[in-house]
């Protein structure tokens, strides 16, 4: 066997003489047990482990891939709900008495200030009342 390329590391710092084996580490038989290679040479159930590991991360990362496009759909049907339903009660009296009952029934007071500027049905009615003046002057 020829051990050409080894160079010879003199002092690694703690007193020991060390040989590089930089030339042979591609060859895992040379590094692992010629050379002594710390972790180089991993033994089956590492590999295994570390297999099971990459895979497990895999299906975590699947999952939070799901669990964050269920959250997204769900907000985003809310959103499309929310609007439609706000716009029947621009439309309609009984809708917007719903919507009104609704935000009365809102747990949280930051909830229900996100409603304060919102009025409901434009007119109160579905068609202007011929009386009322349209700038709400009176």
């Amino acid at each position: 066997m020829s051990f050409t390329g080894l160079r010879v590391r003199a002092n690694d710092g703690c007193g020991k003489t060390t040989l590089d084996a930089a030339p042979f580490r591609h060859i895992p038989f040379y590094s692992a047990r010629i050379f002594g290679g710390a972790g180089l040479a991993e033994t089956e159930l590492e590999r295994a482990e570390k297999r099971y590991a990459q895979a497990k991360a895999r299906l975590q990362a699947l999952r939070n891939r799901e669990a964050t496009r269920q959250r997204k759909l769900d907000t985003r049907r809310k959103v499309i709900l929310g609007g439609a339903l706000m716009d029947l009660a621009e439309r309609d009296s009984g809708a917007a008495a719903m919507v009104e009952r609704l935000v009365r029934n809102l747990s949280r007071d930051q909830d229900r200030k996100a409603f304060a500027e919102w009025g409901g049905p434009s007119s109160g009615d579905e068609t202007p009342s011929p009386t009322s003046d349209p700038d709400g002057a009176d």
